[in-house]
């Protein structure tokens, strides 16, 4: 099991990647590609979550989707076995980089509505690849909740801002405001992130409403911690799920994680 601090790593990384390929360019397209396919094989933890789940199924991927060679009437068959699918998905990807077949080439072969050159790479990723990306960050997403841990919250003094410790019982401690202005800093900064994301795919003012009842949380004299790492995690595994889709949503990653490392300093004290 890796330790937390490289999870979060992996994390990053994994949203990255995947962002970049599922919002490439016509030009960057093999590239991102090609880069997306090396991580996941070559990461550890990211290929044993891969070949963990698809290594009992002997489906064949020209079952579900075409070839250079196909004549079918639809576009793909989406396998009513989540590892089936997942399998084909990998091993369609495992064929286009092995035959060094140009990204566009295969994305060119399913129906778009769009005759844009990237339209048409983005209806490729979306109706083929996302299922894998989706699965990986769900999988990344319950192995950070296996770091879950109750912090009691216990008294302080000194300058109304709150203060989190592991113990066993009440302790008074101080510390200066300038981390819990880091926090709200950061956190105002997530939620004009969220505010300017160009997305019917999520609830904007229910996330957001979420990070406002955490910053009261964590800003109030006697803050929740298991609470905020509740409101946290959801808030996390909202973002975690449409990273590789949108536009900025990876940022938002980015700044969340930052987040929770300031969190953690305070709760660490």
């Amino acid at each position: 099991m890796v330790d937390k601090i490289s999870l979060k790593k992996i994390i990053t990384d994994f949203q990255r990647y995947s962002a970049n390929l599922m919002n490439t360019n016509y030009e960057e397209c093999d590239a991102n590609f090609k880069r997306f396919k090396k991580y996941i094989d070559e990461n550890q933890l990211i290929s044993s979550i891969t070949q963990e789940k698809i290594k009992f199924s002997s489906i064949d991927y020209k079952e579900c989707f075409l070839t250079q060679n196909s004549s079918w009437e639809e576009d793909f068959s989406v396998p009513n076995d989540e590892s089936d699918h997942l399998k084909a998905i990998y091993d369609y990807m495992d064929m286009i980089e092995k035959e060094n077949i140009a990204f566009f080439n295969i994305a060119g072969l399913y129906s778009c509505q769009s005759n844009k050159l990237v339209d048409i790479i983005h209806n490729f990723n979306m109706k083929v690849i996302l299922p894998l990306i989706d699965y990986v960050n769900i999988e990344l997403s319950k192995k950070l909740l296996e770091y879950d841990e109750f912090y009691p919250t216990i008294n302080f003094s000194g300058n109304n801002s709150p203060v989190f410790f592991q113990s066993s019982g009440n302790q008074d401690v101080s510390y200066v405001n300038n981390d819990l202005d880091k926090i709200n800093d950061l956190i105002n900064s997530i939620i004009t992130s969220i505010s300017n994301l160009e997305s019917n795919v999520i609830n904007k003012d229910e996330l957001k409403d979420d990070i406002a009842i955490m910053q009261e949380s964590l800003n109030s004299s006697k803050p929740n911690i298991s609470r905020i790492k509740r409101i946290f995690d959801k808030i996390s595994s909202t973002i975690c799920e449409i990273t590789a889709t949108i536009s900025g949503v990876a940022l938002i990653s980015d700044k969340l994680n930052k987040l929770w490392e300031l969190i953690e300093k305070l709760i660490l004290r």
